[in-house]
């Protein structure tokens, strides 16, 4: 879903974006969607090492895979919280719905 979110930025973080736009070669607001993207990356990682999110629950929040996902999370240093008896539950369930 594609929106219009009008922000106000105070001119500290109105200078950083235009540095960041300008580093990057790109326009603001493409600069803004990277560092909100980039933000949100770390904002779901935190939830997620600090156990306030489910790993599916990451997943969808950052429009990816449940293993794409794990990938992200590992790419930010976050080690997963899935243990190897949550491995073998899923194999088992997986097992008992057939080929």
């Amino acid at each position: 879903m594609k929106g219009v979110v009008p922000v106000r930025l105070p001119e500290d973080m109105a200078a950083a974006l235009a540095w960041v736009a300008e580093r990057e070669a790109v326009d603001r607001s493409t600069a803004l969607r990277k560092l909100l993207a980039k933000g949100l990356d770390r904002y779901v990682a935190e939830a997620y090492a600090h156990g306030e999110i489910s790993l599916r629950e990451a997943a969808t929040c950052l429009g990816l895979s449940v293993r794409q996902a794990m990938d992200r999370l590992a790419d930010l240093g976050v080690v997963s919280n899935v243990t190897a008896e949550d491995v073998v539950a899923a194999l088992d369930a997986a097992r008992r719905l057939g080929p």
